[in-house]
This record gives structure tokens, C-alpha cells and sequence, in this order.
């Protein structure tokens, strides 16, 4: 089934979405098995068609017939509700709908099962619509698999229609036919969540009960018959239930919310697009906010429909001179349509500092200290606070007991729109800077802060991001926020002295409220520091503080630094590249650090410019043709200074020759292998010729003692003494993840790993080498005695397959980058998830996010460890041995892990044959690559005399003589 992803904009009690046609009100008979209206006062459990069971009151409370969203509605009060045990009528385990209103009553705060069919106890199966805890949740659950979730204004005082709709179909997987189940959600006539999985899954458990107004209220006298959800008794008013036999289509959804309301309300403007400057080449957003349900948008340039614009924002990108003009949108639904004022867009060539420009506070006023100087009067209230001399002029003082505050909430700031903050700061310790947040911290609070002497920005229930440079060195530091808003994820960047420090295109503003004034020197009264909450007010200088309505770009952020008293900073290089070597065919890295405001970079090769080199990491395959001298030229714009690093050489080594071995067939794809017989100085040597993959054992990994590896022969890794312990490969960066790769090992287990949610042992981990799981983080590890595999943000597996205590088992791990599948076996058998189902060929989205991007929290190309997962994941003390363990970029058929299974060495034999490779170059020089040692003779015949030089052997064009030979023989 495929994913409907929408963003809601939640209104008066519904939320505004694409409109379809709604046909003329008509009752849905077909496939309806029970309808319970509640218009018998006397008997309110009574079925209106009379298929259905009679539902009976049960609890402590009360059930009352009140006035409902058509005729009478039921009134719980959190202690009542109604069920049959003589529900075999309403069958869940196969094709079913429901639908039903429903109305929050006083409390507000708890959890409460709206309609359910399970046991007593919750139970794998068992079906719950349900009220989450607070205002803003509404769930559906099926036990044991999963959840349908829709969070927003879902509890206040308003009716809300709810649908749910489940099919159980087949599929084709090849020659085999899968039966799943597809579960959807609507709230308000908008699709709102979604559920799939095997349709076994969703089969309905013995002894269930049919409940309206609660969950699974679990039983008192089984202590493991627990209830769903924590307090499962709804509190408020249900009407309408209808349950059917079929899948109710979109355009039945409709029907029944029309059924409900009569009519629906025809739209409101509550916010108009406002008129908006726009700089060439850059985007800008017209934004419309309404008001109704099942809204469709429709915007025009002038009196021209603007194709695809369809949506209650209008994203215009690369603005020109054409851009400008007047455009207003048609907002509609089925009952009328009403069209907003006109804005006018005018673009100009290049953007000045008052361009978007909302507030700007200089701290300059004694009386008035929190004055707007931007001429829009968007003043804010002093609290308390103190002026000293700042970065330019006066500055706020603070010392964690004053702030400004917009107490009057007359600061006018869309933070679901694109916005800018930006200020000077200078401290020695966290606090909070700007914030828009109601008192206390609140889903869609928006605060940047100093954190762990970084910056950090948090949206409530969303999400957040930090920064990297330091900031507690009581210096003046420039730092801004830029949120860039999207269709359906922003873009968000933090900048510290003018340079980005922080970036993240995962979060969607939007989801949450846009709650709460905007603070200065303050946060919130309980966040982002709970523990110690006096750092949410900030202690220290704050100067300059601008706010914009724009998404400003870096070249703007550091004009504003300069106009507001900082300073530009030369390019300087802090680390230099350093020579690099790599396996042919493999790739190898160079690296720069410079300081410096606004650094660019170019690479060279041998002094001229590589295509698209502008990074301060260099990646280059690595080839006789690349082998060639690299350096770096670092500039600014903002500067003169213009500085070529120290050039740095990369070597191409020869692959290793493999002369047999039962895995000889796929040797070319062997990138480590460590067997752990020895070290030196905490270094495990990698055993593939050439390579750069040393292993480093840390945080207490050793190796045991000799004659207890593999076989009883050797040495083995020991990580079992802390938390965290594991070998960790050098240059990491080197392997490719991305592409297919197969992780084996022998591992024996003396006690049971910890099991538990998102903790274990880890047996590979390929995560950032010093901080913690990230996007796109990959661990296997042992749950218990069970193998897993977990991708950063994206999922995780535990298997069913358990492995044994005392003996050496064979585990491996592949993934097929084509195909999107992997495999895992325990010793030569497929391992069994916990659905049952082999995972070979298991679909499983690897990489979601790509290794070597960067996220929050480092590169997760820079680790790669054996016998922990990720730092404070899966990291628990592996209370075993490891021995063998190999790295592969390819997959590993089901007939290679048999032989590795059954006794093969991942390492093949290393043939010691010479080898020999001649070829001329462009200056007319004859390279001569060899292995072993060199000769040479003028007849074929000989005489042959050895020559003492290294591969490559370079002979100069004027050198050469007419009949020259060359051969290599073994050392």
C-alpha cells in the first residue's frame, strides 16, 4: 500500500486538507452489520439495524443519552462504559470499518479507550481506538504490531468524526503469495494514519469483547491481563457508531462526515497572504491561513491559474523580474469558496538588511530597553533587565533573574512560515537566548540556546539540533537560527561567526502549534534544562538581536555580523592533508582544517583545479592514474588571504594475488579480516595485504588467552569487560556501506547478553567513532540470546532465532544495495523474525540516510567497531569471544556462509608468485610494476641482472634501448 503522507493545518475543531467532491447525503447500508445511534434512552446499548449484539452498561459511573451530533448521543463519565460478550457479529480478524463521533468531556488529561474489540487483557490482535494522554493524540492500536496516530487539535470542545477501515488481501512475492492487512485512519475526513503488516497479525484473539467508551480494561484477578490503554474508560460523548463488513471508500468517509454535520462550513480567511519582497535568485512564500474542513487551495498569478499550486502556501524559487506581480488564492470546499486579498510580490536585485526585517533590538534605550529600532514597533517588555557596554553600543546584561518578554503578545511571528533570528552572545555558561514559547515548554515551542557550550535550537515534540563550536569563553560570538519552511520538512541551519555550524532538513515545523511569545534571555520555565532550570535564563551579555520573516543565506547572516560590530577572520589552515594510501579500486581520503569566516575550498592534482573539489574532505579512487600530489587552496570572499595547503601523495597499492582457499572465488571483495592471534601495543593487525584497517581495542577490550579462539587455536577479542569495550578499525572512511557489503564472524557466548528495548550486546557497529547511534547508524547485535540489526532512525529487527551458550556459532550479515534486501544467518541457517518469516531477501531500508552525509552528532563513516554497536547503544559488555571477523563489499551467497559455517577462513591463501606490469606514458617513460624482485637482460634469453629499485620501476624515454626485457622472480 502506498504511503499518504499529508500536512495538516489544524482548524476549529477539524483540519484543512485536500477537497474531492462530495456527493449528496445518503445513508451506507451496504456491508453495515451494527449501528448504535443511542436514541433509546432505556436501552442505549440497543443495535438501530438489529444484526448487531445488544451492548450492556458496565462500570461504577453513570451512562446518559444526551444531545448528540445527530439526535442523542451517549455521555460517559470515565467510569462506564457498554460491551457484549456476544460479539461474533463484529468481527475484526478479517475485512472491517468503523466509523463514530466523538466529544472530549472534562478531563482532559488521561488516557481512555473510545471503541475496542479485545479480550479482558490486551492481547496480540486486540483492536483499540483510543484518546492518548493531554489534547493532541489519537491512536489506533493493534496489540502486539503497531499503531495508526494522529496528533492535533483532536480533544477540545468540538465534535470529531473518526473512520477506521482494515483489508485483509493477498500479494504476490514472487512465486509466493502473501495474505496482509492494510489499516487507515481518517479524522474529519482526512486520512490521518496507517498500519500494515501480515494479516496473521491482525487476527482477532479468543474471548474478545465488543466495548464502547473503553479499552482492554484488563483483569484484576490475573496479574498479567493488563489493560489498554493505562487508564482504558473513556470520558466524554460518542455517537454514530456504525461497524461494517467492507472497506469504506474515500468518497464514503465523506458521506458519513456530511451525514454528521448536514452541511459542511463553508471557508474562512482568517490570515491573507501578505505582501512580500523577494531578492532574484532566491525563493520566496506567499502563505493563506484558513479556516473549515476538506479545504482545496488554489492559487493565480493576476486572474492565471499557477499549475501545482495547490496548497495553503505558494513556494516560489529562482525569483526574477517576472516574478513580480500581484497573486491571491481561491481557498473552497463543497460548500462555497471564498478568495483572498491580493499580495503584492516585488523583487529586487540584491537584499539589504531591512528586507524581512521584523524587529531589531540594540539595547541602546535605558527606559526602554526592550525598543524596537526596525520602525515597525514591535517593542517588548523590559522584566528587569541591565544595559553594559555590548559588542556595539550598549548591550543586555543578565544574570538568570530578568529577560523582555512580548507580555501583551502583540509580536506578530509565524514560526510554521520561514524566519531568521540572529544576536551577539557572550558567556561562560548554558542558558537560554531567544525563545517564542508559552511559560512553560510546550509542543511547537521554538528556544535557540546554549547547551553543552554549544548552540542548540529545540522545537516542542519535534525535534532539535546543536551546533559544534565552543561558545563558554566570555568572547562575543555571532550566532542566528534560519528556518527555511517546505512543503513537507524544513530546513534549518545554525551559524556561529558566520559560518553554518549546524544543519538539518528533517523536521517539519508545522506538525506542532505555533504556541507562546517571544522571549529574550530566556527560554522556557522547564526547558531544555529540567535539571538545573535558573540556566534557562540566560546568564551573560545579549546584543543586537534581529528577527526576520525571511530565510536569510549565509552571505547575509555575515554582512549583519559585520554591521552589527564583529569582525571578519582570515583563512588560516589549522591541519594540513597528510599522504594517503589505498587498495586499488578502494578510495582514499584527504583532509583540511581551516579557520576563517565564510572559507571556501579548491582541491588540486598536481596543481591544477579538480571539477567540483569544494569540501574540506577529498575523496579519490584510488588508481595508478591518481596517483599524484593533492593540496588544497583555501579563501574567502570576505578576505585577501589566499592559502595552498602542503600537498600530500596518494598511493595506489597493488590488490592482493590470491592463490586458493575455499573462499578464493570471492577474495577480491575481502576488505579486513582479523583474527585476533595478536597485537601490539593495542593495535590488532588487519591481515589483508596492504591494508589500512588496523583495529584499536578500547574502552577495556583485550584479547584472551592463546588457545582460546576458534577451534581452540589462537586468540580470540575479549570485549566482555565494560560497557562500550570493542575493537575499533582505522581509516573507516574507507568503506563503502553505502554499496553491498556482507559482516561475518565466530562468536561464543559464556553468558545471556542484556535484553530489553534498544539495548544488548553489539557484535559490528558501524557508527561515528566518538559520539553516539545516528541516522543511518548500523548495528547487529544480540538481544538476549537473539541476533538484531538496527539502522539509525530508520528501524530494527530482532529475529526469533536464538543461539546457544559455550560453543562458537558462525554469524553473518549481508546487504544487497540493489535490491534493498538483507540477509542474516545463524551459522549456515537463515535466521526467523519474529513473524516468522526467513530473513533473506528481507526488505529493510538500509540506508535511508547516506553514510557519508552529515548529521547531528558527527559522520557515521567514521567508526566501524567490533563488539559494541554505537557509544550508549547497544554497547552492553558482549559476554563472549569474537574471533574471524571479516568485512566483505559484496554479498556472500547462502553456499559461502555454508563453508564459513562449516570450518573455510574467510582469508584465502595469499599467493607469493611475482607479478609483472609494463606500460608507457604520454612522455614516452616506461613504468614497470612488479612484485617481488626486479630483473632485466637485453635478449629474451638472458644473461638477466637484477635491478635495485622499487615498484614502480620508472625507465626515462632517453634511457630506453632497442631490445630491453624485464621479468620478476621471488624474493
Amino acid at each position: 500500500m502506498k504511503n499518504k503522507k499529508l500536512r495538516n493545518v489544524a482548524m476549529t475543531g477539524f483540519s484543512a486538507i485536500l477537497l474531492w467532491s462530495l456527493p449528496a447525503v445518503a445513508q451506507i447500508d451496504e456491508g453495515l452489520v451494527a449501528h448504535y445511534n443511542f436514541e433509546n434512552a432505556n436501552d442505549l446499548g440497543k443495535d438501530a439495524i438489529g444484526h448487531g449484539p445488544t451492548l450492556e452498561i458496565a462500570g461504577e459511573g453513570g451512562a446518559e443519552a444526551i444531545d448528540g451530533i445527530k439526535g442523542k448521543a451517549l455521555e460517559l463519565d470515565g467510569f462506564t462504559w457498554l460491551e457484549s460478550y456476544e460479539a461474533d457479529a463484529i468481527v475484526t480478524g478479517e475485512t472491517f470499518s468503523w466509523s463514530l463521533w466523538y466529544k472530549a468531556g472534562e478531563d482532559r488529561e488521561s488516557s481512555g479507550g473510545i471503541i475496542s474489540k479485545s479480550p479482558d487483557g490486551w492481547a496480540p490482535g486486540a483492536k483499540a481506538l483510543f484518546k492518548g494522554e493531554g489534547d493532541d493524540f489519537l491512536g489506533f492500536d493493534v496489540g502486539w504490531v503497531g499503531a495508526a496516530e494522529h496528533e492535533g487539535e483532536v480533544f477540545d470542545d468540538d465534535w470529531h468524526h473518526v473512520v477506521i477501515t482494515c483489508e485483509f488481501f493477498e500479494e504476490e512475492d514472487g512465486e509466493e503469495v502473501i495474505e496482509l492487512a492494510y489499516l487507515a485512519m481518517y479524522v474529519d475526513g482526512a486520512w490521518a494514519g496507517e498500519l500494515e503488516e501480515e494479516a496473521e497479525a491482525f487476527g482477532e484473539p479468543e474471548e474478545s469483547v465488543f466495548r464502547i467508551g473503553s479499552g482492554s480494561p484488563g483483569d484484576d484477578a490475573d496479574e498479567e491481563s493488563e489493560p489498554f490503554p493505562e487508564i482504558p474508560f473513556f470520558s466524554g460523548m460518542i455517537d454514530e457508531v456504525r461497524i461494517y463488513n467492507r472497506v469504506l471508500e474515500e468518497e464514503d468517509v465523506i458521506e458519513l462526515l456530511k451525514d454528521g454535520l448536514g452541511e459542511l462550513p463553508k471557508p474562512e480567511i482568517v490570515g491573507q497572504p501578505a505582501d512580500a519582497r523577494g531578492i532574484a535568485g532566491r525563493s520566496a512564500i506567499l502563505s493563506v491561513e484558513a479556516e473549515g474542513i476538506l479545504l482545496s487551495y488554489q492559487w493565480f498569478k493576476g486572474d492565471a491559474e499557477i499549475e501545482e499550486a495547490d496548497g495553503p502556501s505558494l513556494l516560489l524559487e529562482d525569483l526574477s523580474a517576472e516574478s513580480a506581480g500581484e497573486y491571491k488564492v481561491v481557498v473552497s470546499n463543497d460548500s462555497g469558496e471564498v478568495t483572498s486579498e491580493v499580495a503584492n510580490l516585488t523583487v529586487i536585485d540584491e537584499w539589504s538588511a531591512e528586507i524581512g526585517l521584523v524587529a531589531h533590538f540594540k539595547f541602546e534605550d535605558e527606559e526602554d530597553a526592550g525598543k524596537d529600532s526596525s520602525g515597525n514597533d514591535n517593542n517588548i517588555f523590559d522584566e528587569g533587565v541591565v544595559l553594559a557596554e555590548g559588542i556595539k553600543g550598549q548591550a543586555l546584561l543578565l544574570e538568570r533573574d530578568s529577560r523582555l518578554s512580548d507580555l501583551d503578545e502583540e509580536f506578530e511571528l509565524n514560526t510554521h512560515a520561514s524566519f531568521t533570528w540572529t544576536a551577539f552572545i557572550k558567556t561562560e555558561d548554558d542558558g537560554g537566548l531567544i525563545a517564542k514559547s508559552p511559560e512553560n515548554w510546550s509542543p511547537g515551542s521554538k528556544a535557540i540556546f546554549v547547551r553543552e557550550g554549544v548552540l542548540g535550537f529545540d522545537t516542542g515534540w519535534i525535534g532539535d539540533i546543536n551546533g559544534e563550536t565552543e561558545l563558554i569563553d566570555n568572547k562575543w560570538h555571532h550566532v542566528a537560527i534560519v528556518v527555511e519552511a517546505g512543503e513537507e520538512e524544513d530546513a534549518i541551519t545554525l551559524y556561529v561567526d558566520g559560518n553554518e555550524d549546524g544543519f538539518s532538513d528533517g523536521m517539519d515545523m508545522a506538525w506542532e502549534d505555533d504556541p507562546g511569545v517571544l522571549s529574550i534571555g530566556f527560554s522556557s520555565g522547564d526547558f531544555p534544562f529540567e535539571e538545573e532550570p535558573e540556566l534557562n535564563w540566560f546568564g551573560g551579555q545579549i546584543d543586537e538581536v534581529r528577527v526576520y520573516n525571511q530565510p536569510l543565506i549565509q552571505e547575509d547572516i555575515i554582512t549583519l555580523m559585520i554591521e552589527d560590530g564583529g569582525q571578519i577572520q582570515a583563512p588560516a589552515i589549522v591541519d594540513h592533508p597528510v599522504d594517503a594510501s589505498a587498495t586499488e579500486g578502494r578510495s582514499a581520503r584527504f583532509r583540511v582544517t581551516a579557520t576563517g569566516t565564510g572559507v571556501q575550498y579548491q582541491w588540486k592534482k598536481n596543481g591544477e583545479d579538480i571539477e567540483d573539489a569544494n569540501e574540506a574532505t577529498l575523496k579519490v579512487k584510488a588508481t595508478k592514474e591518481n596517483e599524484a600530489s593533492y593540496s588544497v587552496e583555501i579563501f574567502s570572499e570576505y578576505s585577501e588571504v589566499r592559502l595552498t595547503s602542503e600537498s600530500a601523495m596518494l598511493k595506489a597499492t597493488p590488490r592482493p594475488v590470491f592463490g586458493g582457499g575455499e573462499l578464493a572465488h570471492v577474495a577480491e571483495f575481502l576488505e579486513s579480516y582479523w583474527n585476533f592471534d595478536s597485537e601490539e601495543d593495542g593495535i590488532v593487525a588487519d591481515q589483508i595485504p596492504n591494508s589500512t584497517h588496523a583495529g584499536e581495542l578500547r574502552d577495556g577490550a583485550e584479547l584472551s588467552e592463546e588457545g582460546e579462539g576458534y577451534g581452540g587455536k589462537g586468540r580470540a577479542l575479549d570485549p566482555s569487560a565494560e560497557e562500550n569495550a570493542h575493537m575499533l578499525a582505522a581509516d573507516a572512511e574507507s568503506y563503502d556501506f553505502n554499496s553491498s557489503w556482507t559482516w561475518t564472524a565466530r562468536v561464543k557466548l559464556n553468558d545471556i547478553p542484556e535484553s530489553g528495548d534498544e539495548v544488548g550486546s553489539g557484535i559490528f557497529g558501524r557508527s561515528p567513532a566518538d559520539t553516539g547511534h545516528n541516522n543511518g547508524s548500523k548495528v547487529m547485535f544480540f538481544n538476549g540470546m537473539r541476533l538484531g540489526f538496527d539502522t539509525g532512525w530508520v528501524g530494527g529487527l530482532i529475529t526469533e532465532t536464538e543461539g546457544e551458550l559455550d560453543t562458537w556459532m558462525q554469524i553473518t550479515m549481508s546487504y544487497d544495495s540493489e535490491e534493498q534486501v538483507i540477509a542474516m544467518y545463524l551459522n549456515d541457517e537463515v535466521v526467523i523474525s519474529e513473524e516468522g518469516e526467513e530473513v533473506i531477501d528481507f526488505e529493510f531500508e538500509v540506508n535511508e540516510f547516506p553514510e557519508d552525509e552529515e548529521f547531528e552528532g558527527g559522520f557515521v563513516n567514521t567508526g566501524f567497531r567490533v563488539g559494541s554497536g554505537a557509544n550508549n547503544f547497544y554497547n552492553s559488555p558482549f559476554p563472549g569471544l569474537i574471533d574471524d571477523a571479516a568485512v566483505w563489499s559484496t554479498v556472500l551467497s547462502p553456499e559461502d556462509v555454508a563453508l564459513l559455517a562449516n570450518g573455510a577462513s574467510p582469508m584465502p591463501e595469499v599467493s607469493d608468485n611475482p607479478t609483472l606490469s609494463v606500460s608507457r606514458v604520454d612522455s614516452g617513460d616506461v613504468v614497470v610494476e612488479f612484485t617481488g624482485k626486479l630483473q632485466m637482460a637485453d635478449s629474451v634469453t638472458g644473461p638477466w641482472e637484477e635491478v635495485a629499485a622499487e615498484s614502480p620501476h620508472v625507465i626515462k624515454a632517453g634511457d630506453l634501448k632497442a631490445n630491453s626485457f624485464a621479468r620478476s622472480v621471488k624474493e
